[in-house]
């Protein structure tokens, strides 16, 4: 699953669920409201989002990122990463293991403490493909 669009925050200390456009290969997994990944079959799964952030002013800035469980947040899931620089760019990784029942749902969540930091999508150039502002995969672990 992918966005292929920018993200902008236009309040700090605000949940944002993380919308999905793209569909890129799904197997056992399904997408609702723009951003429930649901799945077909119960079982352990690893979740996993790559997001590219971009700082559009020098001061330190802080993102976070966590997991709900069917509309609730996942205890301990969040993670967070401080970006300082203008225009500087940087790339974000995590991963959670989540149970799931057939059905049942996960949607990631973002916030920040500073609004001048966004998720950010890149067009192609001559060289390399167009980034997405996000990428999730999600693999199972587990029956």
């Amino acid at each position: 699953f992918s966005n292929t669009a920018d993200h902008v925050p236009t309040a700090i200390d605000t949940a944002y669920p993380i919308i999905m456009d793209t569909v890129n290969v799904a197997s056992g997994f399904s997408l609702a409201n723009g951003s429930h990944i649901v799945a077909s079959e119960s079982g352990l799964y690893n979740f996993n989002i790559s997001a590219q952030l971009s700082s559009t002013n020098s001061s330190a800035k802080n993102i976070y990122f966590w997991i709900r469980k069917n509309g609730i947040d996942v205890p301990y899931s969040t993670r967070s990463q401080t970006v300082n620089g203008n225009n500087t760019r940087m790339t974000f990784a995590c991963n959670w293991t989540v149970s799931l029942a057939a059905g049942q749902y996960v949607e990631f969540f973002w916030g920040v403490d500073n609004i001048t930091i966004r998720l950010d999508a890149s067009n192609g150039t001559a060289f390399c493909p167009t980034t997405p502002s996000i990428l999730a995969t999600v693999t199972q672990a587990a029956i």
